[in-house]
């Protein structure tokens, strides 16, 4: 039986240890507080400061034995050894990283990818040049053809091989020749370039999707008929990786590898039909296109560097107006006009003189005619302002793509 004084003495030392508890916990609270409202530098500790002292007092602090107080509250732990010493009572305080769910989340932005970025590397690519690529394959089909259902053959399988071969050669040409502008510092005045603002479009992920386009190439091109076309196609390809790091830097090399470029397209389309059918018996009217393109292209590209004198003398590009003058370079410009309209004019005026005037002859000879008459205009106000006139220069650049539909017209 338990003896009275005994049963008051345990009560007291009861409450003696709930009291002593309270006490210790309060210890604990009042050091948490002061040490988050001021941090003590000799302890090398760091405090949240979005932490306040009435959060901090709100998280319980579990009791150890032996008068050790382990703070497992992930709000209050910091990266450094703390020990608080009160008489038997000590504090010890994780040494691991502080968590941060009192503070709002932090909103991660996901890395670009090719996916997201879709829309502007399709822009580089610049599809406003694919229907002239159609029109180019529509056109060397057509020469190379001669005879036979046109649009039944245009749209058969080896066909459309071809069409989409040209269509990345054009794309990658495009999109490579942003990429090293880039890289190596030219063009930084282009209205649109998304590489500028690396969070929009990181240069990894515009090479990732450039090197895409080139695999997709080779793959094409061993379905494309022929191995003319298919040599036609590889050259382009590696004209347009050679073009802006290797290429554009040296003088001339940079409009004719352009003019090469588009004049190869309707190159390719014929000699894929000719190895299809057999023949070749549309050699004459192909040449004579694929020749008119590439002279009037060569003369456009070396009469829009005129504009662009200052930017490429800054990136040290070496083009004709920077070498020789904006002067030499608009007589150049009209020279390769008089040849465009020659090589368009004889076709249809050899065959009207030979005594086959028909009223298709008729219509070709008219366009050939309107045709050549605008460019050689334009390249005569270009030479006669020696380039010094931006706008004049701008129109026959502008103008030059209608002539170039009306002088393509003229072989249908």
């Amino acid at each position: 039986l338990a003896r009275p004084w005994d049963q008051s003495n345990n009560n007291n030392n009861n409450q003696n240890r709930r009291m002593g508890a309270k006490k210790k916990q309060l210890v604990i609270r009042y050091y948490i507080d002061k040490e988050h409202d001021e941090p003590h530098d000799s302890l090398n500790t760091t405090r949240d400061a979005d932490m306040t002292s009435q959060e901090a007092s709100e998280k319980s602090f579990p009791v150890a034995s032996d008068h050790t107080l382990l703070s497992g509250s992930s709000a209050a732990a910091a990266s450094s050894n703390v020990s608080l010493v009160m008489g038997n009572t000590t504090l010890i305080q994780s040494t691991s990283q502080r968590s941060e769910d009192h503070s709002p989340e932090a909103t991660v932005k996901p890395k670009p990818t090719v996916r997201s970025c879709l829309p502007d590397l399709i822009a580089m690519t610049r599809p406003s040049n694919l229907p002239g690529v159609v029109l180019f394959h529509m056109l060397g089909t057509y020469l190379a053809l001669q005879n036979g259902n046109y649009w039944k053959f245009l749209f058969q399988p080896s066909m459309m091989v071809t069409l989409v071969a040209l269509v990345l050669t054009s794309c990658t040409s495009m999109l490579v020749n942003d990429y090293y502008d880039f890289k190596l510092g030219h063009d930084s005045m282009k209205p649109f370039q998304p590489l500028n603002t690396p969070s929009r479009l990181p240069l990894n992920v515009a090479k990732r999707f450039l090197s895409y386009l080139y695999a997709a190439a080779l793959l094409f091109v061993t379905i494309v008929p022929g191995v003319p076309a298919r040599m036609a196609v590889i050259m382009g390809l590696m004209l347009t990786f050679w073009y802006t790091q290797h290429l554009k830097p040296r003088t001339w090399l940079k409009n004719a590898v352009c003019a090469s470029l588009i004049a190869l397209s309707p190159l390719t389309s014929g000699v894929a039909t000719m190895s299809l059918t057999g023949t070749s018996v549309g050699w004459t009217p192909l040449f004579r296109v694929v020749s008119m393109l590439f002279v009037g292209i060569l003369g456009r590209e070396i009469t829009m560097d005129i504009n662009d004198v200052g930017d490429d003398q800054n990136h040290g590009v070496r083009t004709v107006p920077v070498v020789y003058g904006r002067k030499f370079a608009s007589s150049i410009g009209l020279v390769c006009s008089l040849v465009v309209a020659g090589l368009a004019v004889a076709g249809p005026l050899v065959q009207s003189i030979s005594g086959e005037f028909t009223a298709r002859l008729l219509r070709r000879l008219s366009l050939a005619l309107i045709g050549s008459a605008a460019q050689v205009r334009r390249g005569w106000q270009v030479f006669h302002t020696e380039g010094q006139d931006p706008e004049v220069v701008n129109k026959a650049v502008d103008e030059g793509l209608l002539t170039v539909v009306l002088l393509l017209a003229s072989f249908v």
